[in-house]
Formats: structure tokens, sequence, C-alpha cells
């Protein structure tokens, strides 16, 4: 079986994870770790996408939570002194080109614009490059805007709102456990 176009530290990531249900990733410390962070989990996310694995999605939607949330529950501020947790454009990218519409992640995307960055973000001229570079999202941004125009509750408040389910064939089969050897590790990558 080739990867060869998939990231390589996604892969690695995806077989720790096959090992152990757990992945090592980027704190979220400054904006350039909360980055790189993103930047990780995206990738991760397109891999588990491309080979419909969504355990491993519903995993990193927890993990993108946690991201922008501290540990009392609490939204962390888009913008501190040292700390901007908005996912940088090549993120953005990254996800509008390489899941389809409607997707879990792009539809958390969209609605941590919309129902955690301020109204001034969006009459920067930064935010318009960002917006024009990536049509979809600037779609999945205007209907959230209207939904909370109509004062829909914020999709943010519950993570299920974000979570695939998980087919009961993979629940019987035990795919929800980590993989105890390196040739069952091979036998679930030789399924998907």
């Amino acid at each position: 079986m080739e990867l060869a176009e998939d990231n390589v530290e996604a892969v690695e990531r995806y077989v720790q994870w096959l090992y152990s249900r757990d992945f090592k990733i980027s704190p979220v410390g400054n904006t350039q770790c909360t980055n790189a962070r993103y930047l990780e989990l995206i990738r991760l996310y397109v891999l588990a996408d491309k080979f419909n694995i969504p355990l491993l999605k519903n995993h990193i939607m927890g993990l993108l939570f946690k991201t922008i949330k501290l540990p009392n529950g609490a939204f962390r501020d888009l913008i501190s002194q040292d700390l901007d947790i908005r996912p940088p454009v090549s993120v953005l990218r990254l996800i509008y080109t390489n899941t389809p519409k409607g997707s879990p992640v792009r539809k958390f995307i969209a609605a941590f614009f919309v129902w955690h960055t301020s109204v001034i973000r969006y009459e920067e001229e930064a935010c318009w490059g960002k917006m024009s570079e990536i049509p979809d999202f600037t779609i999945d941004i205007a209907i959230n805007l209207a939904k909370r125009v109509n004062n829909r509750v914020d999709p943010l408040k519950d993570i299920m709102c974000f979570m695939e389910p998980i087919p009961k064939t993979e629940i019987a089969d035990g795919l929800t456990e980590p993989v105890k050897s390196p040739s069952a590790c091979l036998q679930v990558l030789a399924s998907v």
C-alpha cells in the first residue's frame, strides 16, 4: 500500500493512533505553536477523511475543540497578548481544498469564525484576502452569519454537532480499540 501523496507526519500520527488511540501534537502555547497544532490536526483529518475513518476524525474534532477552549470549558480569547487562535489561511486552504462540502471540519471552522470572531475582524483588509482566496469558506461564513442573525444557538456549545456516526461494523470489528501488533496494523491499513 502506497501513501506517496500523503503527509508523512500525518501517516506517522495515524499509526501512533492505531496503536494507542492517541498521538503527539504541538501544544497550544503561542501563536506559532497553535498554528502548527492546527496544521498537524488538519493534515491528519484529511488523511482520516480520505480513508473514511470516522473514529479518528471524531478524535481530531475533540482536539480542535480543546484548542479553542480553556480547561474550564470557556472559550479562549481569540487574540490575546501572545496568542491568536484563529487558524491561518494555509490551514483554511488545506481544509477547503481537501474536504467535501458539508464536512464536519468545514462546519466547525465556519462556526468558529462566525461565533467567536469579532465583527471588527471582518472589516480588516487581511480578512477579505482570506475570504476571496477560498470562496467555499466565504459561502460557509455567510450561511453561519445568517444563522447567527436569526438568533440560532452557537453550534460550538455541543461538540456532538461535529461528530460522525461510527458504523456498527467498525465497532463490531473492534476498531474502536488500539491495534495490538504490527501485523494487525498492516491489516487495518490494507482494509482501508
